[in-house]
């Protein structure tokens, strides 16, 4: 199986969405070592599909101990009903 990018695996819900908020919301300075961080994240996990759940599991392993309540937080008002 190959390496997906984050282009080729399929969003549910507002997985892309939540995402994409998490990297506007993160300072330019940063923003490529999120999209490499998020990439990493789905190759060794072999993910096809992202879901919500994924976005907040990715947050947990990998966000700083400082931020993740406040992502957290905003992600959770994001979530599909």
């Amino acid at each position: 199986m190959s390496k997906k990018n984050l282009e080729e695996v399929i969003w549910k819900g507002n997985s892309r969405k939540m995402y994409e908020a998490i990297l506007n919301s993160t300072p330019k300075l940063f923003q490529k070592s999120i999209i490499k961080l998020a990439t990493k994240w789905v190759q060794e996990h072999n993910v096809e599909v992202v879901t919500e759940e994924m976005i907040f599991q990715v947050v947990e392993d990998v966000a700083p101990i400082k931020v993740k309540s406040k992502i957290l937080q905003a992600l959770e008002s994001m979530k599909t009903k």
